[in-house]
């Protein structure tokens, strides 16, 4: 289940990148920070994302979790002050309760036959 959600997150930095920078800009972005490594640690992808983008490192981050819930079928509001890591553990909270759901139902649906 980890494994899906970190292969929909890295894919929806680099569409969000490509998205604001552009194909070459999200090259040169993730040649400098390498996404993979912050998979596990949304607070260091912020902390580097920051350091080349500013301020504008938010804009950049919200186009990024609005098409991870997206992805993911969840819903996604806004609320307060926007962090990027609360949003992904979040998004990765309702990731894993909706598969335990789903495989729940599935086997409660095997049973029931």
């Amino acid at each position: 289940m980890a494994f899906k959600f970190h292969q929909v997150l890295r894919e929806c930095i680099e569409n969000g990148l490509r998205y604001v920078v552009g194909e070459s800009g999200m090259k040169a972005v993730l040649f400098r920070i390498e996404s993979g490594q912050f998979i596990d640690n949304p607070e260091g992808f912020h902390r580097d994302l920051y350091l080349i983008f500013n301020d504008g490192a938010v804009a950049l981050e919200k186009v990024i979790i609005r098409e991870l819930f997206r992805r993911l079928s969840l819903p996604y509001e806004e609320r307060g002050d926007f962090d990027f890591a609360t949003y992904v553990n979040q998004a990765k909270e309702l990731f894993i309760a909706n598969r335990r759901e789903i495989a729940l139902a599935l086997v409660k649906e095997k049973i029931s036959e």
